[in-house]
């Protein structure tokens, strides 16, 4: 499974502090530097976190392709979004099914045997699906679900201090 985490800086103009991620040029996403300098490094994690969320979901509406996470160590100024271990099943699940023959969500609900509402479901990034049903319909589309786990230390962490607080509310 690939690794999603999207670094971002910050920078300051004419008043606002806008969040930049060189994967999604998309984002314009700005605070005003005045509300900015106030707001812990954790709510600034969350709000990245949430630009990153819409986009993506954005991407998934528009059945487009999804962009490949940064390495992990490379940070940048404004810190990095870590997607939870449920967001990129559902990534996975997105990719498999651009993949497979479905011409829409509701025909691959069709092939699935499976209520539309469901498959919409796992491709909605910020809804609470069950990781086994995310597995089932990969595994329905002949596909098996593959991933590797590394924990980082403190150290390798920095830049990504949102990513357990983010994630457990994301999950």
């Amino acid at each position: 499974m690939n690794q999603y985490v999207y670094s971002f800086r910050t920078e300051a103009s004419r008043g606002e502090t806008f969040f930049r991620f060189t994967k999604f040029p998309e984002i314009i996403s700005a605070i005003p530097t005045s509300e900015f300098r106030k707001l812990s490094q954790d709510e600034k994690d969350a709000h990245a976190a949430d630009a990153v969320i819409t986009a993506l979901q954005a991407r998934i509406s528009g059945r487009r392709d999804i962009p490949n996470g940064d390495r992990p160590g490379a940070i940048q100024r404004g810190g990095q979004v870590a997607l939870s271990v449920r967001q990129a099943m559902k990534l996975e699940l997105y990719k498999t099914y651009l993949s497979s023959e479905a011409d829409s969500v509701a025909d691959l609900a069709r092939k699935l045997g499976k209520a539309e509402t469901l498959v919409r479901r796992l491709l909605d990034l910020r809804h609470p699906s069950s990781s086994q049903e995310i597995e089932d319909v990969i595994g329905a589309l002949g596909k098996r679900l593959v991933h590797g786990w590394a924990v980082q230390t403190p150290l390798e962490r920095a830049g990504t201090r949102s990513q357990g607080r983010y994630n457990q509310a994301a999950e």
